[in-house]
């Protein structure tokens, strides 16, 4: 069991989605001897992501990637990114919902009494150094969730839409979650795991799935929004099976 500041936890929670590759560090697996005394477990719904990410890791040069054919898209990267999280939510794309009641069910299969519960998020604004552009994130205060569960599981997805390694390699439905499991004091960090599926991020720790599909540029993503949104949500699949891989003693 290992006891964590109130400062350490809230910076662990906090959510950037703004397209920042999330460096892993070492996981952290639940004890045997822990996992015996666990019979409910509260699944905290992640908060609603407002951004989905376009970006090709080897082409990008500043805010501008490759579209079709490898040309550079003519428009900026914000842009492209703000009509691709238009066209999912016209899907009614919940990647929030998938992952938190496909995380629940498939714990519940393991025996344990699982259920997914809203959380206390609260949306802020960071300035990186970067060009000083601005990006929402989102912090949790473990003290202010309410829940009467043995154990509270929070799911933070930290990037969310698709990523091409290098040129002509083709998108990826991509999605990387942090995933930490709080005793029912909220002072005790039991579980630390990082789960993604789709590109292969930078670091190490990280559990992926591969990609149920693949893009070829943005101009077929936003001709296929519902294959594009399908996409995302097997991601979120693939995530919530590989967590509960972690509690399957």
């Amino acid at each position: 069991m290992t006891r964590i500041s109130r400062h350490l936890l809230k910076i662990c929670l906090t959510l950037l989605l703004s397209g920042c590759i999330f460096m892993g560090v070492d996981d952290i697996n639940i004890t045997p001897e822990n996992l015996a005394q666990i019979k409910t477990i509260a699944v905290i719904k992640p908060p609603k992501i407002r951004r989905y990410n376009f970006k090709n890791m080897d082409a990008a040069k500043g805010d501008q990637y490759l579209g079709s054919y490898g040309a550079l898209a003519n428009e900026p990267r914000l842009v492209m990114e703000q009509k691709i999280t238009y066209a999912l939510e016209k899907q009614k794309l919940s990647i929030e919902s998938t992952l938190a009641e496909n995380v629940a069910a498939n714990l519940s299969k393991l025996g344990f009494a699982a259920r997914m519960e809203e959380g206390p998020w609260k949306l802020e604004k960071l300035i990186f150094s970067d060009k000083n552009r601005p990006f929402q994130s989102y912090k949790i205060d473990y003290e202010n969730i309410q829940s009467d569960a043995d154990v509270v599981m929070i799911i933070s997805p930290t990037v969310a839409g698709f990523i091409a390694p290098q040129s002509y390699a083709g998108y990826a439905p991509t999605l990387y979650t942090v995933v930490i499991l709080l005793d029912k004091t909220r002072q005790n960090l039991l579980y630390r795991g990082y789960h993604g599926s789709g590109e292969i991020p930078v670091g190490r720790g990280w559990n992926i799935s591969p990609p149920s599909m693949k893009f070829a540029s943005f101009e077929e993503v936003m001709a296929n929004p519902d294959r594009a949104a399908t996409s995302l949500d097997d991601a979120a699949i693939a995530i919530a099976e590989s967590i509960a891989r972690d509690f399957a003693y």
